[in-house]
């Protein structure tokens, strides 16, 4: 039994040039294309073998193209006329895994959940996220008996991804055999006939949405997030600016000295940026393009071989105009010199960014030990605290009827959900019971707390003031799903609340415990602009030292019982930078 892919590729109307007509796959994402993106995807799970189905005639030069950006992958092109012909050559039993990448999840296409779903049960799975143009969210103003405000509540109808009208569908995996008789564009349809028909299928909702890549301002989103991605290991980007922090520009590049550069700035390869131009981050520009001399360029996307003319301005904007011939623009207008340090020109050294190389190897490093010292604690810590989990569990059994454990879904890293574990504190009807209870909530954010919740149980509480109910989470970190130290984890309903702030926490994995839950005083108040504040904080300064402290302190803490001072655990000049305060950012949520 084997696993092939079979990817569908489009032409966006919003991107069509005089000189070419790029297709979803070929689009440039950063230094790469979106075909590259994919079949890095496919690679992470053992899968090299892929089909192209493009939805128009190709010219001679697009298989050249794919190949090029995915050489280590075996790459077919279906002819049109040969899409129902292509599925047959095989054994009825082989995964067959379906990918349309313009619909593209905003953290990048990950096949492994879907296709481990799928061979639990061998049953059509689809991946469902919610439609980047629908509005899902409902928000109401919650007041006291004075008409204050107390909150602004928010709420999400996570039941509209199981509407196929109301989603879009990226992915989805099946065998062959199925595949046979239902394949077809977009996968929204093959859902449909496979329910039409009855047969089983299986969906995932995902909890990050989806860019349409065919409409300019989702492209031009997804392309300028590259820009500012730190954790991209772009190896073609070959020299940081000293001079320009954030620019970073590739071999063959030519950038006038005179230019002026802010923020995120990547220049690909033969792109020139003329005498005294502007640009502004995030920006990408593309192989080949041309930046004009006294031309400003902010928060643009400028497309392979385009042209930006002098003295012209685009801002927020995707740009593929006509490609102009070299002979047909003025060279002093250009102001493009030769790649030579005495001309006046930014030189390129070949060899990766030492800044960035030194700072990925740092956190490298940081998340080797982390996961190292959770593994040896957790496993540790199962078996020298298995009396107490016993006894633990013989209490909740023995003084209230309901299940052991209270198993909730959470977010994880990269917004995975996994089932958190805790010995069950409350009533086995809680849930149901939180609705009606709505009125009496004192948080300020998206949690649900009550200072004297009436739902819990007698050794629940006794259980939630000495934390012995998180012992199980121990387990959590065993697998990989948690850390000793980390954000608190939350379900997808919270994150939703704030959404850089949901990017900074699902960056790393969640922890038992952490800055927030022993630096927090205003617990009565309701604290979420201090949830906000201290995870930001954490994901900003993690290392190890700092993950050493935070266990000391919630051990003398009695659990971040008692408040610990911010300035015990970071020194106050690593909690702000000259490029940014955290107090600010959560004073703007």
């Amino acid at each position: 039994m084997t696993t092939h892919c079979v990817i569908c590729d489009t032409r966006p109307e919003c991107l069509s040039s005089f000189g070419e007509t790029h297709s979803i796959l070929t689009l440039p994402l950063g230094t790469r294309y979106i075909f590259s993106e994919v079949a890095r995807s496919l690679r992470n799970i053992g899968v090299t073998d892929i089909s192209i189905v493009p939805g128009f005639e190709p010219d001679v030069t697009y298989e050249g193209r794919l190949v090029a950006a995915a050489p280590e992958c075996s790459i077919s092109i279906v002819e049109p006329t040969h899409r129902g012909e292509f599925l047959h050559n095989g054994e009825s039993s082989d995964t067959i895994i379906f990918a349309d990448p313009r619909y593209w999840p905003v953290y990048g296409f990950d096949f492994s959940q879907i296709l481990s779903t799928f061979q639990e049960q061998f049953v059509p799975s689809f991946s469902m996220h919610v439609d980047p143009h629908a509005d899902d969210r409902v928000e109401r103003i919650v007041t006291d008996a004075s008409g204050n405000i107390k909150r602004i509540q928010r709420t999400f109808d996570k039941m509209r991804w199981s509407n196929a009208d109301g989603t879009v569908v990226p992915c989805c995996v099946m065998s062959r055999e199925s595949a046979q008789a239902n394949a077809r564009f977009p996968l929204q349809s093959m859902r449909q006939q496979l329910a039409s028909r009855a047969i089983p299928i299986r969906d995932i909702p995902e909890s990050a949405p989806c860019l349409d890549l065919c409409e300019t301002s989702d492209l031009h989103r997804l392309s300028c997030s590259t820009a500012t991605d730190p954790t991209r290991k772009d190896r073609q980007i070959l020299v940081e600016s000293r001079d320009h922090k954030g620019l970073r520009i590739a071999e063959g590049a030519t950038v006038d000295r005179t230019a002026r550069f802010i923020g995120d700035v990547i220049i690909n390869a033969d792109a020139h940026v003329g005498r005294q131009a502007t640009v502004i981050g995030p920006t990408v520009v593309g192989r080949g393009a041309m930046i004009g001399r006294g031309s400003i360029v902010a928060n643009a996307v400028v497309y392979d071989r385009a042209i930006v003319e002098p003295g012209s301005a685009i801002y927020h904007e995707v740009l593929v105009n006509r490609q102009i011939p070299m002979g047909e623009i003025d060279p002093d207008d250009m102001q493009v010199l030769p790649d030579r340090e005495d001309d006046g020109v930014f030189s390129v050294v070949q060899g990766d960014a030492h800044e960035t190389t030194r700072v990925e190897r740092r956190r490298t490093m940081t998340l080797f030990a982390k996961r190292t010292i959770d593994i040896i604690a957790s496993a540790c810590g199962l078996v020298i605290l298995s009396p107490v989990l016993l006894l633990t569990a013989l209490l909740v059994r023995l003084t209230s009827p309901g299940p052991l454990f209270f198993i909730h879904h959470r977010e994880g890293k990269d917004g995975k959900e996994f089932g958190c574990i805790k010995f069950r504190t409350m009533a086995r009807d809680a849930h149901t019971r939180q609705r009606a209870m709505a009125e009496e909530n004192e948080s300020d954010g998206p949690q649900f707390v009550i200072a004297r919740d009436p739902r819990v149980t007698p050794i629940g509480d006794f259980l939630r003031k000495t934390n012995l109910d998180e012992l199980p989470q121990l387990l959590n970190v065993l697998l990989g799903q948690m850390s000793l130290v980390g954000p608190r984890p939350s379900p997808f309903r919270e994150n939703q609340i704030c959404g850089p702030w949901r990017r900074a926490r699902l960056s790393v994995r969640p922890g038992i415990t952490g800055l927030w839950q022993i630096c927090r005083h205003d617990r009565d108040q309701g604290d979420f602009h201090q949830w906000i504040h201290y995870d930001l904080a954490y994901v900003r300064e993690m290392s190890v030292w700092l993950d050493l402290k935070i266990l000391g302190y919630t051990i003398t803490s009695a659990g971040g019982k008692k408040n610990v001072p911010m300035e015990k655990v970071l020194p106050p000049k690593t909690t702000r930078r000259k490029h940014g305060n955290i107090d600010s950012i959560a004073a703007a949520v």
